[in-house]
């Protein structure tokens, strides 16, 4: 009888043991999808931001930060272009909090977010390009300013949807939409839209 108690005392304490074998093994996987889900919304977002939810992207899970928020950093690989992004999430891993592509927070692309509403007013309205000189063409910049790269050209006559406008120093920029499928963004100088 002694010896059928240690038995079952062994059979417990290998059942415990087991039990939290299996809560690890189980407890990676919950952790593992966490992040899934993280890098799945935050690549959602850069395919939403450059409106091509067909193209693949490359997503890496960096670790939390000293502030305990998540960092994500990803490419997204477009027609003629690769491009980099980066999304935060808050300590619970449950919301992203930033999202940063081409050089500056797009916050407006945070999921649940209302683009529409946070958006300047200024327009959504068809504006044609204008004024470039013969044989030139306008330069599509990835931000307001010509400290930013650029990432598209324009010619006369081109006709493009105006999003917003802010002042930068003396000067007036608008972040325009093409009218094609791929509806790409940029920013030019307003003095060539009409």
């Amino acid at each position: 009888m002694f010896q059928n108690l240690l038995s079952l005392r062994h059979f417990s304490v290998v059942a415990f043991m087991a039990g939290l074998t299996l809560a690890g093994v189980v407890a990676s996987p919950a952790q593992a999808q966490s992040q899934g889900l993280m890098l799945g919304e935050c690549a959602h977002a850069a395919q939403g931001y450059f409106r091509n939810y067909e193209a693949q992207t490359d997503m890496k899970y960096n670790g939390r930060r000293v502030d305990g928020t998540h960092a994500i950093n990803g490419n997204i690989y477009l027609e003629a272009r690769m491009e980099s992004f980066a999304c935060s999430y808050a300590p619970d891993g449950n919301r992203m909090i930033r999202f940063f592509v081409e050089g500056r927070e797009q916050n407006a692309y945070l999921p649940g977010h209302t683009r529409d509403s946070s958006r300047p007013s200024g327009g959504g309205d068809v504006m044609r390009v204008t004024g470039v000189s013969s044989g030139d063409l306008l330069n599509v910049r990835s931000g307001p300013s010509t400290n930013y790269r650029i990432i598209g050209k324009l010619g006369n006559g081109d006709r493009v949807r105006r999003l917003n406008c802010q002042m930068q120093g003396s000067s007036r920029w608008c972040e325009i939409e093409m009218i094609t499928d791929m509806r790409e963004r940029g920013w030019v100088n307003a003095r060539y839209l009409k």
